[in-house]
């Protein structure tokens, strides 16, 4: 729920050139935001949006290019 003590773990996987726990983590938050109550949850949020943004700005490209196209198609993120 809070990115920000996860922070480190990702951007040192990315670092590590870990792309299979990146690919991997990335995939659970696709599956996460399928739920809408999730989607709903995050944009009523700004930390959670600001925490959202901070994680798909820590993958690489393409993953954080998904996982921004599937939070804004579903409302998570605008």
């Amino acid at each position: 729920k809070n990115y920000a003590r996860l922070r480190r773990v990702v951007q040192g996987w990315k670092k590590e050139k870990r792309t299979d726990l990146l690919t991997e983590t990335a995939r659970a938050v696709q599956v996460a935001l399928q739920n809408s109550d999730t989607c709903v949850e995050i944009a009523d949020d700004p930390k959670k949006q600001a925490g959202l943004r901070d994680f798909i700005g820590d993958l690489p490209a393409d993953l954080g290019m998904a996982v921004r196209r599937m939070a804004k198609q579903n409302g998570a993120l605008s």
